[in-house]
């Protein structure tokens, strides 16, 4: 005989009956009442009751066993931990033989309720394995990327709010050009950049001149008393003198007499 989860004080009824054979009447012969006091904790262990009657007019031998055991869903030794499993919004876990809750795969936490984002994720997930929501100052896919202070220039970060400048740059907010020529490379026609303080200035290669090199320098390549001229435009050319022509007033003009 096998119970349902009981503590204290038991009474187990038996009855046994005599059918009358011609007139299919039910006779009681012999009832079984004992009190039983369940000391034992749940588990696999027996107790064994015996009971009987022996009378001239009848001989009953009784023998069952008792054995005390949780209902399903509680465990434990006084079926005290209830665990039911879930896989819902209330909870995502199975049990162990024990009534302890183990998290399915992707979740965590007391209740299992908590989704497991992915490695190196900076943020928080609504479901297992993802990275949606970034906590300050992280950005990105998986919110693994720093975001630098707000002033930030030329700068980066290794955690949110830092402004580490790149090479050359300096100051507060990385804003500082510590060198111009590398970042702004102003010198045009193979003129050479040189820094100077807070400036710069320009070697120009032959035939150049101006502040980033940008005028063709005529001076010395207009022939036969050329004037060079200079324009707003950046252009230059030579002005001949009569009888000569050429972009370096280099051909006299035919004169016919």
């Amino acid at each position: 005989m096998r119970t349902a989860v009981c503590k204290g004080k038991i009474t187990v009824v038996i009855d046994f009956y005599h059918l009358e054979k011609y007139t299919n009447k039910q006779y009681l012969v012999f009832r079984s009442v004992k009190p039983l006091l369940i000391h034992s904790e749940v588990g696999d262990k027996w107790t064994v009751v015996e009971d009987g009657t022996n009378s001239s007019d009848v001989a009953i031998q009784l023998q069952y066993s008792v054995r005390v055991s949780c209902r399903e869903t509680f465990y434990g030794p006084q079926c005290s931990r209830e665990c039911e499993p879930r896989d819902y919004e209330f909870g995502h876990y199975n049990c162990s033989s024990d009534g302890t809750k183990v998290c399915l795969p992707g979740w965590t936490g007391l209740a299992c309720m908590q989704a497991v984002c992915r490695d190196g994720c900076k943020g928080t997930c609504d479901k297992p394995f993802g990275c949606d929501n970034c906590i300050y100052g992280w950005t990105g896919s998986n919110c693994d990327v720093c975001q630098t202070s707000a002033t930030c220039v030329h700068g980066y970060c290794h955690k949110p709010h830092q402004c580490i400048c790149y090479n050359k740059w300096g100051g507060k907010d990385c804003d500082k050009d510590e060198d111009f020529c590398l970042h702004k490379k102003p010198c045009l026609n193979g003129g050479t950049c040189h820094n100077r303080n807070n400036d710069f200035f320009c070697v120009c290669a032959p035939g150049f001149t101006g502040r980033v090199c940008d005028i063709r320098n005529c001076h010395h390549m207009c022939k036969n008393g050329g004037k060079c001229i200079h324009f707003g435009n950046s252009s230059s050319e030579c002005l001949c003198p009569a009888k000569y022509k050429g972009q370096f007033c280099e051909r006299r003009e035919c004169i016919f007499t």
